[in-house]
């Protein structure tokens, strides 16, 4: 008896366990059917992808002008850098010449400095040399007139 116990509430706890995870039953939603597609929605997928290929134009237009217009400022740029760099050559070879300029111009005034002092010196000299050399003859020639 016991083993025809067992085997009767085996079976039995096994189909109560069944039906408690048994999935529960799904709600019933009304499903909605898709509407038919008619000749006027694929005329205005059509015309929106239209515009949008349009669109992508003017994009690609706008692009290449704007590279275009990026490349002239970057020559504009090299060319500016260029000048810029003839301008400061230019420059510095100026100032060297100015400052051999002046260099020159203080060697010629020192040359003169050194030119009016020796003449002061001549003059000086000879007017000293002409008194010494004509005062024995001014004391004769006085002399010659006193007799």
């Amino acid at each position: 008896m016991k083993s025809v116990l067992r085997w009767c509430v085996v079976p039995l706890l096994a189909t109560t366990l069944v039906a408690q995870t048994a999935a529960k039953p799904k709600s019933k939603k009304p499903v909605a059917r898709p509407r038919a597609v008619t000749a006027a929605d694929v005329q205005a997928l059509k015309d929106a992808l239209a515009a949008q290929q349009q669109q992508i134009e003017q994009l690609r237009q706008a692009m290449q002008s704007r590279d275009a217009a990026l490349q002239q400022a970057q020559q504009q740029a090299q060319q500016a850098q260029q000048q810029l760099q003839q301008a400061q050559a230019t420059a510095s070879e100026a100032q060297q010449k100015a400052s051999s300029a002046e260099s020159a111009a203080n060697e010629q005034k020192e040359n003169v400095t050194k030119l009016n002092s020796d003449l002061a010196d001549v003059k000086t000299t000879s007017k000293t040399l002409f008194q010494t050399a004509t005062a024995p003859v001014f004391v004769c020639v006085s002399a010659l007139m006193a007799s």
